[in-house]
C-alpha cells in the first residue's frame, strides 16, 4: 500500500549571537532544491535516524561553519511541530548560542550574513519562518527586560 500523507522530518537549528551584538545568520543560497533558497535562516538542518536535536545543531554548525560547539553553548528557544509550504510535516527545535564568532570564509553553505540585533526587524521579510520565531522570542524577552543583549 502505498502512503499519499506528506513526508515528515525532524530539524534542529541555532540562531548565533556574536560578542558584539550582531545575529550570525546564513544568507541561504538561491538554488533549486533548498529548503528557503535566497532566504536568511539560522545553521542547522535535518535530524539524522538516532541523533538528538542538539547533536543534530552541533554537528551542522560544525559542517557549516567550523565552529566546533559544546552542548552547554545551547539554549533552547523553540520546540514546534508545523507544516511546511509543501505541505510536509516538521518538527523542530530551534536555539539560541552567544558570543561566538564565525570565520565567513569557513561557511560552506549559504553566506555569513551579520546582523545587529537592533537593525533585525529591518530583516524580517527575508528571514526563514522559524528563524523569524526564535528572533521575535529574544525581541520580546528583551523588551520585557528578561534577556540583556549586547548591542
Amino acid at each position: 500500500m502505498t502512503s499519499t500523507s506528506p513526508s515528515f522530518e525532524a530539524i534542529a537549528g541555532v540562531v548565533i549571537m556574536d560578542p558584539h551584538g550582531a545575529l550570525l545568520l546564513q544568507d541561504r543560497d538561491d538554488k533549486p532544491g533548498i529548503s528557503s533558497p535566497g532566504m536568511i535562516g539560522m545553521f542547522g538542518g535535518h535530524v539524522e535516524d538516532g541523533e538528538t536535536d542538539i547533536a543534530c545543531v552541533l554537528r551542522e554548525v560544525e559542517e557549516e561553519t567550523g565552529l566546533v560547539l559544546g552542548e552547554d553553548a545551547l539554549e533552547l528557544m523553540l520546540s514546534m511541530h508545523g507544516r511546511k509550504s509543501d505541505g510536509q510535516s516538521f518538527t523542530g527545535s530551534f536555539f539560541f548560542a552567544t558570543g561566538l564568532e564565525i570565520a565567513p570564509e569557513n561557511v560552506t553553505e549559504g553566506t555569513l550574513i551579520r546582523i545587529p540585533f537592533r537593525e533585525v526587524s529591518a530583516h524580517f521579510d527575508r528571514l526563514v519562518p522559524t528563524t523569524a520565531h526564535v528572533v521575535a522570542m529574544l525581541k520580546e524577552q528583551v523588551r520585557l527586560g528578561l534577556r540583556t543583549l549586547s548591542t
